[in-house]
């Protein structure tokens, strides 16, 4: 501890820093301050924070309403800040909500009711719609693009790419063999994303070429000349993908109840072990959480579960820490604030939503104090060798 205080004196490396950021991570625990005064009528299906401070945090449900929270306050409780009510602008539950990256005045969702929509904050008004033609499980936006594009994952095998710019369609994508789950852009270049759907495959795009299918992932890292034409990366569907910040690595998670971690530049499995917690049969769209950074010394992946928990495991080595226990259904979505806040929020198939945060032993519950304790020790002491009788043998 002298040497992390030491380098932290001197402006040296920030060793302190990444060691408590990550020991807070491992103490999560349920938030004895500042928790949600309500949730959903049905599940909650997305959660979102703003990019520019991870202030605001979109919720949004099964029930097609969305809820704004200013997770900055004060309060004993969060209360909404703006609510959006059950059929205002879809007819279904909401799949996915996201701010725009760039621009906390935009916000888009994605239904079951087969519709993507723009949304400008400020009026909480439609700025455009696009109308898919099927039901939308997922959509995404780039961080670091030029481009305005939105991937779709719809319950087709046809990803669509919608120009937020002129509310037309820009592209199609045809790869798949049925339904696309989960799709993600790429954080580091802006023309490269991944999808991954009910045909156990995961496949790599790059949306400025003709033939944009640059690869499919193989969970078996079989050689070329035995290598299946159509590799699978899960041997049932794939419904969650998610990259680590510096775009090198792909994690996914299937029906198959596996977790895999891929290389991108070489397309290999990592095969890594997550063992056997993992339970995920739902036809929605599960997104692994990942924690990293430069605040932290490994990174941490979050997974919700099925089965009512939140897993914590070490990303590249596999091992789980440990099992939140949420209680209330199965976890449906988890989302990071920041490294700086180190705080999770965590919504299940309840419509409960939870606040995660280190735990702190000034909130624990007091100890009940002991009838005829002074709560002086040395008092106690005296007291009791004044009264207590002494016997000889």
């Amino acid at each position: 501890m002298e040497s992390f205080l030491q380098l932290r004196e001197i402006g040296g490396r920030q060793d302190l820093r990444r060691a408590q950021t990550s020991r807070l991570y491992h103490d999560l625990a349920r938030a004895t301050k500042g928790q949600f005064s309500e949730g959903h009528r049905g599940a909650v299906n997305a959660l979102s924070f703003d990019n520019q401070g991870a202030r605001y945090l979109l919720s949004a449900g099964a029930g097609s309403d969305i809820t704004l929270w200013d997770c900055d306050s004060r309060d004993a409780q969060l209360f909404p800040i703006q609510k959006v009510a059950k059929g205002t602008y879809h007819k279904y539950g909401i799949s996915a909500i996201h701010w725009y990256p760039f621009d906390n005045g935009l916000l888009t969702t994605s239904s079951y009711d087969e519709t993507v929509k723009v949304f400008d904050t400020e009026s909480w008004r439609e700025a455009c719609t696009f109308d898919l033609g099927s039901k939308v499980y997922s959509h995404s936006i780039s961080k670091v693009a030029s481009h305005a594009l939105i991937v779709t994952a719809c319950d087709n095998p046809v990803m669509r790419l919608c120009d937020m710019r002129s509310g037309s369609y820009a592209h199609m994508l045809r790869g798949h063999a049925g339904k696309v789950i989960a799709v993600e852009w790429s954080p580091r270049q802006e023309h490269i994303m991944a999808s991954a759907g009910s045909d156990g495959t995961i496949r790599i795009w790059d949306v400025r070429k003709a033939q944009a299918c640059m690869a499919l992932l193989d969970m078996y890292n079989s050689r070329r000349e035995i290598r299946p034409a159509i590799p699978k990366a899960h041997s049932d569907t794939v419904n969650g993908i998610a990259w680590t910040e510096d775009g090198l690595s792909l994690v996914s998670t299937g029906h198959d109840n596996k977790l895999r971690v891929w290389d991108i530049v070489s397309g290999e499995n990592m095969l890594i072990n997550y063992g056997t917690a993992i339970n995920n049969t739902h036809w929605q769209t599960v997104k692994p959480l990942i924690v990293e950074g430069q605040d932290i010394d490994d990174p941490i992946l979050f997974y919700p579960s099925d089965e009512g928990q939140l897993l914590r495991y070490g990303l590249f080595n596999g091992y789980l820490f440990h099992r939140q226990f949420v209680l209330n259904g199965r976890v449906t979505c988890a989302v990071n604030r920041s490294n700086q806040h180190v705080e999770l929020v965590t919504g299940d198939s309840a419509g409960q939503l939870i606040k995660w945060a280190p735990y702190d032993i000034l909130d624990a519950p007091k100890a009940k104090p002991v009838p005829g304790a002074s709560g002086n020790i040395l008092s106690d002491i005296v007291t009791d060798m004044n009264t207590t009788p002494v016997t000889f043998n």
